[in-house]
């Protein structure tokens, strides 16, 4: 059984209030001496007693945690923005909590029913799932939750997104630059909904010609989608990629066929992922600011939590740009 504090006050023969204010370090305005102090943390050492985390929450009122909801970690992206959440939480003396839903509508929702019965402090997300006329969004309303949403603009609440047209811009320039004409945008939907425009924009703007090859998020079937495109007579020779994860099995599917990257099709990824360097050949990529993104939403949640009141109409807008290595 787990020592509690009742175990060690009746061991140093002192009140369990005693107890209490010795751990939670307010001797001092309690006025108790040093020596008592002493014995009741060299019992409490003696005893391994550990710290009743939701009896401190209930006490504190809070849970010095926070939940990170976002689509799958199996992308290096979001993996990769979870370790950085993580650690900058426990900068601040927060716990992460992750529920990770593959872009599935329902388990978004479920997720966010999780986080709140765990008790969170308060909620950053990526989520299609939180629109004005949700149970999760009125519950943030009425309540007011903290809660960050990232990527996509859901009512009122706070928003961290990003300006896709700088680095759309920047990759088909470069393209442009080095001599290709014709430019496919390969990626999987609803994501690639959201950039197809920026995408289509940028091609105009600079005269080169646009396409859409479509591919699923499963890694078997992107690289049955590179193989494909590379034996299509009419594919663009060069495209740029929904993210870098996608590139890389994409860019596998290419060579397999036979193909040369960048010398018969250059390829732009998307993330600036860790691995993007280390690829053969190494990937250009547009790159996306996930630190500002991690910084300035822990920076709102604890801020809400502080003023227990949400910042309604907040918005933080994140630049792209473009890192140029050898696939183009």
């Amino acid at each position: 059984m787990a020592t509690t504090l009742n175990d060690i006050a009746q061991q140093v023969g002192v009140t369990t209030t005693t107890v209490s204010w010795v751990l939670n370090n307010r001797h001092k305005e309690k006025r108790i001496s040093e020596n008592t102090c002493d014995r009741v943390r060299q019992v409490a050492k003696d005893l391994d007693y550990r710290p009743s985390f939701s009896a401190q929450a209930l006490a504190k009122g809070k849970t010095a945690s926070f939940g990170f909801v976002c689509g799958s970690i199996g992308n290096p992206f979001f993996a990769e923005m979870t370790a950085l959440a993580m650690r900058q939480a426990q900068q601040h003396n927060y716990h992460l909590l992750l529920a990770a839903t593959d872009w599935e509508f329902k388990t978004e929702l479920d997720a966010f029913e999780m986080l709140l019965a765990r008790g969170v402090d308060g909620i950053m997300m990526f989520s299609n799932a939180v629109a004005p006329d949700s149970a999760p969004y009125r519950y943030i309303h009425r309540h007011q939750f903290p809660t960050v949403i990232l990527g996509q603009k859901s009512g009122d609440l706070p928003l961290i997104y990003e300006d896709l047209q700088p680095g759309m811009m920047q990759a088909v320039e470069h393209l442009k630059n080095r001599g290709y004409r014709s430019v496919g945008y390969v990626g999987h939907w609803p994501t690639s909904q959201k950039r197809i425009p920026s995408f289509e924009q940028a091609c105009q703007l600079h005269g080169l010609k646009a396409s859409s090859w479509p591919c699923d998020i499963d890694p078997d079937l992107i690289l049955e989608a590179g193989r494909a495109f590379a034996n299509n007579p009419d594919r663009p020779d060069a495209v740029i990629v929904v993210s870098d994860m996608v590139a890389t099995i994409f860019m596998q599917g290419l060579t397999e066929e036979g193909l040369s990257v960048p010398k018969d099709v250059a390829v732009v990824g998307s993330d600036d992922i860790r691995m993007a360097r280390f690829i053969n050949p190494s990937l250009t990529t547009i790159t996306r600011d996930r630190n500002t993104m991690v910084t300035t939403a822990l920076s709102w949640l604890i801020q809400m939590t502080e003023q227990k009141k949400l910042m309604l109409g907040a918005e933080c807008c994140l630049p792209t740009g473009l890192v140029i290595r050898k696939s183009t």
